[in-house]
């Protein structure tokens, strides 16, 4: 006689939530052995967080970048912050996109190694001032991350034409241009306009605050944060005002 055995119905096994993220909010982060820059947590986290890297510009210091990432973007986002020197505590320039790209590219694989379970870089941000942004369009072009997101801050690449063919192959979904003095503010306006009828969103926000940040660039960046991640819901909190907008290439 033939016997049928069925098995027992199981349970689907619940995701395990890591454990909440403590300790100093500010750390360094190294490849190899060797200082690759610092990483800002977003302390109380128990989820993936989006990424962010924060380049900064020539004769600077990541700990800058890392600051004014935090006062501009909040709390939400993990921030790499990458550096050219081991000594993350002495001023640096950027050789060349090729270094930078290179370096980017071993500050984040030494975070998400270290932070496996937290960092979500599906919807990365790159987040540049002065050289930082001005180099950037080669440099997101040669990284092995893929930035749907790009906020360039008193950074106007020199050739127009070369950053648009080089942010469009690098696939950028989203472009925030901030300005702060007056000569860079009509070199803005052409390279946001630029992009218009391509799949490139792109605007352009002028101030008064100079060239360094201050108090007036972190209220255009909170401002604007809705405008740049709308959509990516690894962006979203619980008290996120993220709002549709479909004017692609604006500029204002």
């Amino acid at each position: 006689m033939a016997v049928s055995v069925s098995a027992a119905p199981t349970t689907p096994a619940v995701p395990r939530e890591p454990p909440m993220l403590v300790g100093d909010w500010l750390q360094p982060l190294d490849d190899g052995g060797r200082g690759v820059g610092l990483v800002a947590i977003p302390l109380g986290a128990r989820s993936k967080r989006p990424l962010v890297v924060a380049v900064h510009g020539a004769g600077s210091l990541p700990g800058w970048m890392c600051n004014a990432a935090r006062a501009g973007l909040g709390t939400h986002p993990f921030v790499v912050c990458p550096h050219s020197l081991a000594d993350t505590d002495a001023l640096a320039s950027w050789s060349s996109p090729e270094q930078l790209a290179a370096t980017v590219d071993r500050a984040v694989r030494a975070a998400v190694d270290r932070f496996p379970e937290y960092i979500d870089t599906t919807e990365a941000m790159y987040l540049g001032h002065s050289q930082g942004a001005m180099i950037a369009p080669v440099a997101l072009s040669k990284t092995s991350l893929h930035f749907r997101f790009a906020l360039f801050f008193e950074g106007l690449p020199r050739d127009a034409a070369s950053a648009k063919a080089e942010l469009l192959h690098a696939h950028v979904e989203r472009l925030l241009l901030l300005s702060g003095q007056g000569g860079w503010s009509h070199g803005h306006d052409q390279l946001a306009a630029s992009f218009r009828g391509t799949s490139l969103a792109s605007r352009h926000v002028h101030g008064t605050s100079g060239h360094f940040f201050n108090e007036e660039v972190f209220a255009a960046m909170r401002s604007e944060l809705p405008w740049l991640v709308d959509g990516a819901p690894a962006w979203q909190t619980e008290n996120s005002t993220s709002r549709a907008v479909t004017n692609a290439g604006a500029t204002r």
